[in-house]
């Protein structure tokens, strides 16, 4: 065997099918000395854990992890749009009964790379800019559509500056506004005029404020063209 970084799995099949591997498939990895370990798509998954298991997190393991703690609390009737194939969709949650589109965004206070609050990040403004384009079919078509994509916004902030852990969902606060309530020309919104726009809640709250936008809502975007 050629000596370097080689992995293989043991029963020899190779990596043509390796999104299939079962959590306890083993694989063989041999090392530049010619040492022979073990490893399984456990351990990895292990390590991608660790990864975002911080207290205080980067903005775009935040982001992800923000938004997969808004899609636990909302339940099995919202889907993220990667789910239905859609990596290029401009909102980031979907409503399966009825279509309804949320975007989300989130900051804190704390960053790892200040690990205290800065003047700055304790007032923070959310991207909230119309798009002049859109991408469809899954990324493969380029298209003029002017404005936001989503019926709904919940902006999450994290405004502890002891005690963080950004982990903790209680920790969070969420502020939920229908996009149509949003200055339409503006391309960031402070916390502030946020708090006087939306519904402030808790993640425990966050299911029964979204349900109540949702019921108000009109014309959906996915009714509208394109």
């Amino acid at each position: 065997m050629k000596r370097g970084v080689d992995v293989s799995p043991i029963d020899g099949t190779g990596w043509g099918a390796d999104s299939n591997l079962a959590p306890e498939t083993l694989v063989q990895l041999f090392n530049l000395k010619g040492t022979m370990r073990s490893i399984s798509r456990t351990d990895i998954m292990e390590k991608v854990v660790q990864r975002y298991d911080q207290a205080v997190m980067n903005n775009v393991i935040r982001a992800e992890y923000v938004e997969c703690m808004i899609a636990v609390a909302l339940g099995p009737e919202w889907q993220f749009t990667w789910q239905q194939s859609s990596e290029w969709a401009q909102w980031d949650c979907e409503h399966k009964p009825s279509g309804a589109r949320i975007e989300i965004k989130h900051s804190a206070a704390v960053q790892p790379w200040t690990r205290v609050s800065t003047r700055a990040q304790s007032v923070p403004r959310f991207d909230i800019a119309p798009r002049t384009r859109l991408w469809t079919q899954n990324g493969n078509k380029w298209i003029d559509s002017p404005g936001r994509r989503a019926d709904m916004y919940v902006f999450a902030w994290h405004g502890l500056k002891t005690g963080v852990d950004q982990r903790d969902p209680s920790q969070w606060v969420f502020l939920v506004v229908a996009e149509s309530d949003l200055p339409p020309e503006q391309n960031s919104i402070s916390l502030n005029r946020l708090t006087v726009l939306a519904e402030t809640c808790g993640l425990s709250e966050l299911p029964h404020t979204v349900d109540q936008k949702l019921r108000i809502l009109g014309t959906l975007k996915k009714d509208m063209q394109p």
